[in-house]
């Protein structure tokens, strides 16, 4: 949910509430957000049974991926 209104706060800010989050909970800096996102995607991951090592193997084959969110991927490590 906090990736979802910090791409879309204008947008979603209306469900914040049902989640109890306040506009100073969303992650504001692509630092933050690739630091969530990379916390959300190893935790599902996990949960498939794919340790953090095989998952940072699978995304760096995406070129577009290793180019372009380099520090989400130093997150996974």
């Amino acid at each position: 949910m906090l990736l979802t209104l910090a791409s879309r706060w204008d947008d979603s800010a209306e469900l914040a509430p049902l989640f109890h989050v306040k506009q100073k909970d969303v992650p504001t800096t692509s630092k933050a957000q690739d630091r969530l996102r990379a916390q959300n995607d190893s935790t599902v991951a996990r949960l498939y049974g794919i340790t953090k090592a095989e998952f940072a193997h699978l995304l760096r084959s995406f070129e577009g991926m290793t180019a372009k969110r380099p520090r989400y991927l130093a997150w996974l490590q």
